[in-house]
């Protein structure tokens, strides 16, 4: 799952790799907070909730300043 190893890679730098790996177990215990399928291979418990799906060709992980500045100038 290369695609999927690469995002999570991004969301490791972004949010710490901590925190990334405890939903990620979670989601494999079979809580809703981690889903993945590349080429066939599914891990994680898929979430049902979302009725909206997003590829990961959409996804983009800002930093912790771009995030900031993005509701920096929503508030203005």
């Amino acid at each position: 799952m290369p695609i999927v190893t690469e995002f999570i890679d991004e969301c490791r730098k972004a949010f710490g790799t901590e925190m990334v790996n405890n939903q990620i177990k979670l989601g494999m215990q079979g809580a809703e907070t981690f889903y993945a399928s590349e080429n066939g291979y599914e891990v994680g418990a898929k979430i049902t909730v979302a009725k909206v799906f997003i590829t990961a060709d959409r996804m983009r992980i800002l930093s912790k300043e771009e995030y900031l500045e993005i509701a920096r100038r929503k508030k203005t």
